[in-house]
């Protein structure tokens, strides 16, 4: 009976309903028997072990209830159906933060960068300046070197390169000056251009990172370098040093001026009538006087370079002064090839000037050995004939042997092989360098000794090449 009072003053306190956290002792039999007004209470039997947490439910704070359920019968308040209040559903307390089992979560930004920030953030310095005004002055007066000073390395090269073979050939004050200037104008546009390129690639590489670390790579990808500066400066003195040798070499500096000049333009007038400028005449002192041929003696060709009918000469005078000439005549192939045979030949070049270009008109061609002049010449072929030389076929001389050379390796037919290099004189003691193919055998050859040797003369990629074919003692 304590029991069953002290249950039903718990209930009667609480509206009928149990308190949280207290088990209703279930009523015995004999007790419900006894006390026909009592309701049995189900038996409730927990299993602690596995219990999965039930999120918390919570009143919803918009709902107010106009009902209470104090006044309720208990077997309304425990049953399975019980309607909700005021058909309002609960009120679930939202979980925020909670990460999937295997899922990375992905950054919510709420103010991501936009492109301008990210650009200024690249640009740094003088970003108003760059973005606003048409025209750089630092780039006017340092041209490519800003170039590099603002990291544009590889645009910087392209650019000076150019300048650099434009003024190599247009040598003039007001084409460096026209540079100049387009510089000023442009480079702020290309700089801009270069600048979003690589903030578009930024932002690909690094998807999942912080607007703050995307400004900080953009900062340090963009801004300024003066040790950039000091290594641009530095690559341009190895291309001017490059360029240089190469366009001495090749004459091709010739090339692009006389393609440059207007003078040697035909000009047409579509007028009804078609007047040609003729460029052989130019005015001096009201009067039109014609070029004269300037003799040129004992001269060396040590280069040139060749675009269709014209050509660039560079000659070496007596005196080892170099300069480069044009050159129109029509077997150009000859006179190119005459530096390969200054041991045997000396050349004489006439030639015209007009302002600082010189143009070959002729030459003449004297053979050392007889002093012979053999001008009419017109094909290395024949030169080397009246020369006494060896053209392309297969020869027997008689010469004596000057030194046994060096061993090397070739590559003939998909069939790579080792060769021996040989020197022999002839009666005139001129000399040639012969090749011996090692896999014919041995030569068992002494340097002072007389030989006849069978040889097949080839034109090879820079030179003659001669083979050995067979050696015959005396």
């Amino acid at each position: 009976m304590n029991n069953e009072n002290n249950n039903n003053n718990i209930l009667n306190n609480n509206g009928g309903v149990p308190p949280q956290g207290v088990t209703p002792t279930p009523m015995l039999e004999s007790n419900i028997n006894s006390n026909p007004s009592a309701v049995p209470m189900p038996e409730v039997r927990v299993n602690t072990n596995n219990v999965t947490p039930i999120p918390e439910v919570l009143p919803n704070p918009n709902v107010m209830p106009t009902q209470s359920i104090s006044n309720e019968p208990i077997d309304t308040l425990f049953s399975d159906n019980i309607p909700p209040v005021n058909n309002q559903m609960p009120y679930v307390q939202p979980v925020s933060n909670v990460n999937m089992v295997g899922q990375t979560p992905t950054p919510n930004y709420a103010n991501p960068l936009s492109d301008e920030e990210l650009l200024r953030c690249f640009v740094g310095n003088n970003y108003d300046k760059i973005t606003k005004r048409p025209f750089n002055f630092a780039g006017f007066f340092l041209g490519t070197l800003y170039m590099f000073y603002r990291k544009m390395f590889l645009y910087a090269l392209i650019l000076f390169t150019g300048s650099l073979i434009i003024s190599s050939v247009i040598n003039n004050y007001f084409i460096s000056l026209l540079f100049n200037v387009l510089v000023g104008l442009l480079v702020n546009k290309v700089y801009l251009y270069y600048a979003k390129q690589k903030i578009a690639k930024i932002k690909a590489n690094n998807v999942g990172k912080s607007p703050e670390e995307i400004k900080s790579i953009c900062a340090s990808k963009g801004g300024t370098s003066i040790g950039k500066s000091f290594l641009g400066f530095l690559a341009e003195i190895g291309i001017v040093i490059l360029v240089l040798i190469v366009m001495i070499l090749m004459g091709i500096n010739t090339i692009f001026k006389d393609f440059l000049d207007p003078n040697n333009w035909n000009i047409s007038i579509n007028n009804g009538d078609i007047n040609d400028v003729d460029n052989s005449f130019h005015q001096n002192n009201g009067e039109e006087e014609e070029n004269k041929e300037t003799l040129l003696e004992d001269v060396i060709v040590t280069g040139h370079a060749c675009l269709g009918s014209k050509c660039s000469i560079s000659i070496e005078d007596a005196d080892g002064k170099e300069d480069n000439y044009a050159f129109d005549e029509s077997n150009d192939e000859l006179l190119t090839s005459l530096g390969d045979y200054s041991d045997y030949i000396k050349l004489n070049i006439y030639y015209t000037s007009k302002d600082s270009d010189k143009t070959i008109t002729k030459y003449q061609i004297i053979n050392k050995n007889n002093n012979e002049d053999i001008s009419n010449v017109r094909n290395e072929e024949a030169l080397r004939d009246k020369l006494g030389l060896y053209s392309t076929g297969i020869h027997t001389g008689t010469f004596t042997l000057k030194d046994i050379g060096t061993t090397g390796a070739g590559y003939n037919n998909g069939q790579s092989y080792t060769y021996t290099t040989y020197t022999f004189t002839d009666s005139k003691n001129i000399e040639y360098e012969m090749e011996y193919n090692n896999s014919n055998g041995l030569l068992n050859l002494i340097e002072g000794n007389k030989y006849s040797v069978t040889f097949e003369v080839t034109k090879g990629t820079f030179d003659y090449e001669f083979k050995i074919k067979s050696v015959v003692t005396f």
